[in-house]
């Protein structure tokens, strides 16, 4: 059976990702880790930022480490992510990514296109993102049109 770890670094997606984390649970040993969640004051505090990301490697590190996983799951692209996105690349792991290709603003556009190059397996969230992440340079083999968490699961 395969191992598969997260790391949930955001309130917003914790509700969204149950049913996802049920469905793992099925059919993989799976183990979610929440990091310690920033509030919302943090919110463009670089100083706070840089800190929290490196709290953010430093404890992926030594979980992928202790878990051991086949596979690191990631999703989206907030910062923390591509803390953990590095973290699972120096360990070796295969990275899957939820939600690449898709478009946001200004950095969390280049975090999210960053952490697509770094993963090996992709699962965007509608036709646009699959090709979008088609034309960065991906295997379509490992590319798959997943959906939205939102809607689909």
């Amino acid at each position: 059976m395969r191992k598969i770890i997260f790391f949930d670094t955001s309130r917003v997606h914790t509700a969204r990702q149950m049913r996802l984390f049920e469905e793992l649970n099925k059919i993989s040993e799976f183990k979610a880790v929440k990091l310690n969640m920033r509030s919302e004051d943090d919110e463009g505090n670089w100083q706070d930022m840089n800190n929290r990301a490196s709290d953010v490697y430093i404890t992926a590190s030594r979980e992928i480490y202790k878990f051991n996983p086949d596979i690191v799951l990631v999703r989206a692209d907030r910062f923390e992510q591509i803390m953990v996105t590095l973290a699972a690349t120096y360990c070796g792991k295969i990275i899957a990514h939820i939600e690449g290709g898709d478009r946001s603003s200004a950095i969390d556009e280049h975090i999210r296109h960053s952490i697509t190059k770094l993963a090996h397996i992709h699962f965007p969230t509608h036709e646009e993102a699959l090709q979008r992440i088609i034309r960065m340079g991906e295997d379509p083999r490992y590319i798959y049109n997943f959906g939205s968490l939102d809607v689909e699961i």
